[in-house]
């Protein structure tokens, strides 16, 4: 083509075509400008979501976020609610396969979540919440060092928060969990706080949440249950504070027929304060409609309170039901571990053989319960079977019967036996409140096995701290605290840490 012959189009210079095509740029402009500038907002819709989804109602809710993206195609608050589905789900049923398909969409959730407008309060702090969902799963899976630069981006966009909007009340929330639980990392996950760049405490953070509570605001009120849990939760495993956190729930009136979130945190509070009887009845009495999630965990809890009360066809029959419909990997090792036992007391050792095997060649040890089962599966010995009833019963609370049972056990015993019964005696004569005897039983426990690997001393040291801290003797309790963290050998390692950490921290009001 020779120069000065170029191509024209002088349609699209034409008056009517000009005024199109400013028309058209001037309708992408605002489009544009529109999409950057969506908005974080709580409408009543999602609340009534997030509210449905707190209660594990999840397919109710998931469906109430569908409607509400398409009558609010620019809030982008049901993103939010889409990551706090997800982590219910998988929190709870840990199926693999959808593991794998939600956590590529988790990553495209917190895209959409910074297409948001920069200047609202709900910007950082919806971004902070779903990289915690999404690292707290991570953990349950097993991918620990992605799970800790979620953590970190977590805090980063929360703590930012604080800064930029410090009278937006959620924060206390959301920053006073993860400085509560920064404050107890155990010593095998210390690489997290150094990631984290985070100086936790359990008095702060605590103390946050609390404040939260007291909030008398629209956030307060509709978050208040999130709260509940939270601060729970924190409380009875960081505070140790058991009795009056199953006395704020009941004194607070808190819903555990029909909000089933609450019904688990209450039967697996029960079951940690040594309240077995109570199990089964707070779970057997939710509300039993379809429209709850569907999670064989139920069974999990009902299969160990059963056991810990010695009834031990209930007991199989709900470890073996959840065993069958359970996805997930966590905690199988322990069910499997603990349905060996069933049948042993039962004395019917060819299923309790096959079990144990199970108890090797299933699940994972992401957790202590599962490290020790397997070790104790592998090991390939029983234990003795008096102690294994007194451990159980007084695991449930039934201590005068596990003290009856620990009298039938034989004088002549192996060194590992008779470290298990000072401790077995020691933790029976603690909860029957019988401080001095206790301590007798404690102290003997330490020095049979202060140099041995098995958990039985390191416990012991730190429920003498315990001891000790309630009768505000915190010198001493401090002295049994840091002498359960120098066992650097033993099992249950990490939370027994975790532990002692925050029995050192309260002493020290940290």
């Amino acid at each position: 083509m020779k120069k000065g012959n170029r191509v024209r189009f002088p349609f699209l210079f034409s008056q009517p075509m000009k005024y199109l095509v400013i028309l058209l740029v001037s309708f992408f402009t605002i489009l544009t400008d529109t999409i950057g500038q969506r908005e974080y907002d709580f409408s009543l819709a999602c609340q009534q979501a997030y509210k449905d989804i707190l209660h594990l109602k999840i397919q109710i809710g998931r469906e109430q976020i569908a409607r509400i993206k398409k009558q609010e195609p620019n809030n982008l608050i049901p993103y939010l609610l889409d990551s706090y589905a997800n982590f219910f789900e998988l929190f709870f049923n840990e199926n693999p396969t959808q593991y794998a398909a939600q956590l590529k969409k988790w990553d495209q959730l917190i895209s959409l979540a910074k297409n948001g407008n920069t200047s609202s309060a709900f910007y950082h702090y919806t971004i902070s919440m779903m990289y915690l969902h999404k690292a707290i799963i991570e953990i349950k899976f097993g991918d620990t060092w992605s799970a800790g630069w979620n953590f970190r981006r977590a805090y980063g966009y929360i703590k930012d928060n604080k800064s930029l909007h410090p009278g937006f009340t959620p924060n206390l929330l959301l920053h006073g969990s993860l400085e509560t639980v920064a404050g107890t990392i155990p010593s095998g996950y210390r690489f997290f706080a150094n990631l984290l760049g985070m100086k936790g405490s359990i008095q702060n953070g605590m103390k946050s949440i609390q404040q939260f509570l007291q909030t008398d605001n629209s956030y307060g009120n509709f978050m208040k249950e999130e709260a509940q849990f939270m601060y729970c939760y924190l409380s009875f495993y960081f505070e140790n504070k058991k009795a009056e956190v199953i006395q704020y729930i009941q004194q607070q009136k808190l819903d555990i027929v029909n909000n089933h979130l609450f019904c688990f945190m209450l039967a697996n509070l029960y079951q940690n304060a040594q309240q077995s009887s109570k199990v089964r009845s707070t779970i057997q009495k939710r509300n039993p409609s379809n429209a709850y999630l569907n999670t064989p965990v139920w069974s999990m809890l009902e299969g160990y309170a059963a056991l810990n009360e010695l009834d031990l066809d209930d007991a199989i029959a709900a470890l073996t039901d959840f065993q069958n419909r359970f996805q997930g990997n966590t905690y199988l090792k322990e069910s499997y571990w603990k349905l060996s036992w069933a049948y042993y007391l039962k004395n019917n050792l060819p299923a309790a053989e096959q079990a144990r095997k199970q108890a090797i060649q299933k699940g994972n040890t992401f957790t202590d319960a599962d490290k020790k089962a397997l070790k104790d599966a592998e090991s390939a010995t029983w234990p003795h079977p008096v102690l294994l009833q007194a451990r159980v019963l007084n695991d449930g609370g039934f201590h005068q019967r596990a003290l009856e049972k620990l009298q039938q056990m034989p004088k002549q015993s192996t060194p590992v036996w008779e470290l298990e019964y000072q401790y077995r005696l020691g933790r029976i004569w603690d909860d029957m409140g019988k401080d001095s005897m206790a301590l007798v039983h404690y102290n003997q426990t330490i020095q049979l096995g202060k140099y041995r690997k098995e958990y039985f001393a390191a416990r012991a040291a730190l429920q003498i701290g315990q001891l000790y801290e309630q009768k505000g003797q915190f010198k001493k309790a401090l002295t049994y605290y840091e002498m359960c963290l120098d066992m650097d050998h033993t099992e249950y390692k990490n939370s027994l840490d975790q532990r002692a950490k925050s029995g050192i921290a309260r002493c020290r009001k940290q």
